[in-house]
């Protein structure tokens, strides 16, 4: 077996990266007690934790991550609904399996309910094949629903370093009132000395999209002077409070690239004042602007002066059947109606997704029964 270099992966559908992403977090984040010794590497931190940050593509898990699976002490698995479909997790789950490694499998459980076999089954395909055939191996999940977050994760922890779990939370929470205390004496200090240096200043960004009609980007990211927000809507107001005083009378950098917009690449003048106000209206691009392609009969050969209704613009084919309609940024959408007709031929109709330069349509001409 691979010598171990990580405390462990964490296995997880992308559609799950923010708490996948908050319990990297919070793990690499964990002080060890000063009685347990990092057994990977010279700290006094519980790392390194591996989770793995690219979308996967199709097929068999890569040797890279294969690698980073073997060698990894613990698979964290976060169940949801979500992960129990998701292939690549139930492969990781089945690779930690085959290596005879069930007792270090951690299931995670943030939605859903184990066993349940519909839609709300949290846990992914291999685990429950593996106790349908092993009843007596079953793994006890860790319920964020029963315990909730902050219990939830100590128990990852308890059972990674094979520790208490009352001894753990007790710790958790001596350390929390310590940090609140210190808190209560630095908060105060430092809130003076911020007071006395600089009135802080704040940004308000209204974010507006005259076109509703296509869907909203994902993971659409504002950069304030390489700062990022994220932005769940694009008819939103944006206010970025406690910027340093000394950003007064300085220029700011916004940019903004959401998919199928035209990006906002600027600097705005804050004032002498304590807020500034920008608005900008966001225009789409022409991605969902050009639907073209060809007609053609069953046989391969292009149809010429087939009529294409597309809501409210019509066109016709060229001698070599092709078309292209051109729809202004207020009527693109996601998909259209399409509607063809040639005298000899069958009606045809279809929706499909815009935009698209290459789409093939096939008119079929209409069968004369033999009486």
């Amino acid at each position: 077996m691979t010598q171990k270099r990580c405390y462990a992966f964490i296995s997880y559908s992308h559609k799950d990266i923010k708490i996948a992403k908050w319990l990297h977090k919070k793990l690499e984040s964990y002080k060890l007690p000063s009685e347990i010794h990092n057994e990977f590497e010279n700290s006094k931190y519980l790392r390194p934790i591996f989770r793995d940050q690219e979308d996967l593509s199709t097929g068999i898990l890569s040797n890279e991550l294969r690698k980073h699976l073997e060698q990894s002490k613990y698979l964290v698995i976060v169940c949801s609904p979500n992960s129990a479909k998701s292939n690549w997790v139930s492969d990781e789950v089945q690779a930690f399996i085959e290596w005879g490694r069930l007792e270090y499998i951690i299931p995670f459980i943030i939605d859903g309910t184990p066993n349940s076999g519909d839609n709300h089954e949290c846990l992914p395909k291999s685990l429950l094949d593996y106790v349908k055939h092993h009843p007596d191996k079953e793994l006890l999940g860790i319920n964020i629903a029963e315990t909730g977050r902050e219990k939830a994760f100590v128990r990852v922890v308890s059972k990674m370093l094979d520790v208490s779990f009352d001894e753990l939370w007790k710790r958790h929470k001596r350390e929390k009132k310590r940090k609140i205390l210190i808190s209560s004496i630095t908060v105060p200090f430092v809130v003076t000395l911020l007071y006395y240096l600089a009135v802080p200043v704040s940004l308000t960004i209204k974010i507006k999209d005259d076109n509703h009609l296509l869907p909203l980007p994902e993971n659409a990211v504002l950069s304030v002077n390489n700062a990022e927000y994220t932005i769940d809507k694009l008819d939103t107001t944006l206010i970025i409070n406690n910027l340093p005083g000394y950003y007064k009378n300085r220029k700011l950098r916004v940019r903004l690239s959401p998919k199928w917009y035209i990006p906002i690449n600027e600097f705005v003048c804050m004032g002498w004042g304590t807020n500034t106000s920008l608005k900008k209206t966001l225009q789409r691009d022409n991605t969902f602007s050009t639907f073209s392609g060809k007609v053609i009969d069953e046989n391969g050969n292009p149809i010429a002066k087939a009529t294409l209704s597309i809501e409210d613009i019509q066109t016709q084919t060229n001698k070599q059947g092709k078309f292209s309609i051109n729809f202004p940024i207020a009527k693109q959408s996601i998909t259209k109606d399409v509607y063809i007709s040639k005298d000899g031929y069958e009606f045809f109709c279809r929706k499909d997704e815009c935009p698209d330069t290459c789409l093939i349509y096939i008119l079929r001409k209409y069968q004369t029964k033999n009486l």
